[in-house]
């Protein structure tokens, strides 16, 4: 089509349906500026997805396709400053944090923050479904999930004894009959959690959709909690059935077996509690609130657009101009461990280095911050694990495992360490730090022969890792 035919009919069709943008925009000023801020704060995410500052996978797409089926605005005529708050929060904690959870929350809680200024009230469901695609989440899945899977290995050991089946349980590792089956991060973390409480709002936003009824916020996070409760218990029957027709991972219907346990245990059952919950449970939505008078609306929107650009503006200053901040700690790692080269890294991790060995010493700057867990930092560097249990050591707790990438393989020790004790407990040593106990370190040892694992933690112990 000529351009000057469709700009032609472009501008017939804005005269013979009397719409002015200047107008409109004139009229209710509140709800176009809500839309411009959101568009350049989308815009600024989609720029940091393209600089693979944030990475986004399958479910991640699912969750941005969700939000705004999840987003219902249950309050169109009256305005909040709830998540204002929280957005000063963090910002607070960025301009001392280098943690990229704290972009993320910036970026998606300053949405919410718009939307609720400019458009109206929402429900909890995005904001729930913004803490699901967190980094957060996704560390403390795989981090806390950990003890879990532990627990689940004795369960599943315990019923397949009941049931004739001769198995020995080595940490997350079950073996029957000679062939060993792991209860790994697939079974029990990130995918199948977030898969299912990313189900879970799809319902609630469904029910409330359709019905026009609403259920109150402690109900929502109480099916929360219940989809949790199934998720593990799906999977459980997983990993039994696994084990019970002996399908292996390099078996296609490994990954079939986890979809019907996930649609079996968990999206059926929610289905019907769901569905049962706003039936039993529901109130009717209401009809839409007057807005607020011209001139405080004014107010409130120059305020919410104030805020808004402020919080890009610190954050490009962040991101693209501050180098980044070198964490401190009170906890030095010392300067020599006898019979090791060192090696220091630009983020405070210490590297020690001999013949037989690698050491890292991670420093943990507050109690509330991540650690640089190997559960994480080892699969980047594209290991898997393949056994994780925790074993004692010359009456010291610590964490070990078996590190694979192809044919290499590594045998690693873990443990937090302050000088004075020593723990495996995250929350142990968080709460310690918390009350003013000198800062802990993450200490995590390597060796290339499993039966020099125990020496080597022998040895590192007996150093004077901190001074």
């Amino acid at each position: 089509m000529n351009p000057k035919v469709a700009i032609a009919l472009l501008k017939y069709a804005i005269q013979s349906n009397d719409f002015s943008i200047r107008k409109w925009i004139r009229s209710d000023y509140r709800r176009s500026t809500g839309i411009a801020l959101i568009t350049l704060y989308i815009l600024f995410f989609g720029y940091l997805v393209s600089q693979t500052y944030f990475t986004l996978d399958a479910l991640s797409w699912f969750g941005i396709v969700l939000f705004p089926y999840s987003l219902i605005i249950r309050q169109s005529g009256i305005y909040s400053s709830r998540y204002g708050w929280l957005l000063m929060a963090i910002l607070g904690c960025m301009i001392w944090l280098p943690a990229r959870t704290l972009p993320f929350g910036l970026l998606t809680i300053g949405i919410l923050f718009i939307i609720e200024f400019t458009l109206g009230k929402t429900t909890l469901l995005p904001f729930l479904l913004i803490g699901v695609l967190s980094p957060f989440f996704r560390y403390t899945s795989i981090i806390f999930s950990f003890p879990i899977r532990l627990q689940l290995s004795k369960w599943a050991g315990a019923i397949l004894s009941a049931g004739g089946f001769e198995n020995t349980i080595s940490g997350n590792a079950i073996q029957v009959e000679g062939t060993e089956f792991l209860v790994d991060v697939a079974c029990m973390g990130l995918q199948m959690t977030e898969t299912s409480l990313l189900m879970t709002i799809f319902l609630i936003a469904y029910n409330e959709r359709t019905q026009q009824r609403y259920v109150t916020n402690l109900w929502v996070i109480g099916l929360g909690i219940v989809t949790l409760f199934l998720n593990s218990l799906s999977n459980l029957f997983r990993i039994l059935l696994l084990i019970v027709f002996h399908i292996l991972p390099s078996n296609p219907m490994h990954d079939v077996v986890g979809l019907v346990c996930l649609l079996v245990y968990v999206i059926l059952p929610m289905v019907f509690i769901t569905q049962w919950l706003y039936k039993k449970r529901s109130k009717s939505v209401s009809g839409p609130l007057q807005e607020k008078k011209a001139r405080e609306a004014y107010k409130s929107t120059l305020i919410s657009a104030s805020l808004s650009l402020v919080v890009l503006a610190i954050l490009s200053v962040q991101l693209f101009f501050n180098k980044p901040k070198s964490v401190t700690t009170s906890a030095l790692v010392t300067t020599h461990l006898t019979g090791f080269s060192k090696q220091q890294s630009t983020d405070d991790i210490t590297q020690f280095t001999n013949s037989s060995m690698l050491v890292y010493i991670k420093p943990i700057p507050t109690f509330y911050v991540a650690e640089h867990s190997p559960l994480i930092c080892w699969q980047v560097s594209g290991y898997t694990f393949k056994r994780v249990e925790m074993k004692t050591i010359d009456d010291i707790l610590v964490y070990t495992g078996i590190l694979q990438k192809g044919q290499d393989r590594i045998y690693t020790a873990w443990w937090f360490d302050n000088g004075s004790h020593r723990t495996t407990d995250q929350m142990d040593w968080r709460w310690r730090m918390a009350q003013g106990e000198p800062a802990f370190c993450l200490v995590n040892v390597n060796v290339n022969k499993q039966e020099e694992l125990a020496n080597a933690v022998r040895q590192i112990v007996k150093q004077k890792l901190f001074r």
